[in-house]
């Protein structure tokens, strides 16, 4: 089993790794699921993105193989989606998303 999205909104980006913790429901998720054994982290391409998966990366890494994938372009998956359509990503919303047939949550 592989878990392949972690929504941006649970995880909390801090300044020094050190006070860097696994956001509870990723680690209620791992402890009822022990064959997990690969984790895809899927956050935004920003600072504060990078850095919070660049620190749950290194506090999972002793038990996980934990693999980064940020956006290839935009600032996150949102965005990346929109560029892939051709929206302007500040003016992508899920109408426009309907219409060009993609999926909106």
């Amino acid at each position: 089993m592989r878990i392949t999205f972690i929504p941006c909104w649970c995880v909390q980006a801090w300044k020094n790794r050190a006070e860097s913790a696994v956001p509870l429901a990723l680690s209620r998720f791992l402890a009822e699921h022990p064959e997990v054994q690969n984790i895809v982290l899927r956050l935004d391409n920003d600072a504060p993105g990078r850095l919070a998966a660049a620190g749950l990366q290194e506090i999972l890494a002793s038990q996980y193989q934990v693999h980064l994938a940020p956006p290839m372009e935009g600032k996150d998956y949102n965005d990346f989606l929109c560029i892939r359509l051709g929206l302007p990503p500040p003016q992508c919303n899920r109408s426009e998303l309907h219409r060009k047939g993609g999926e909106a949550r």
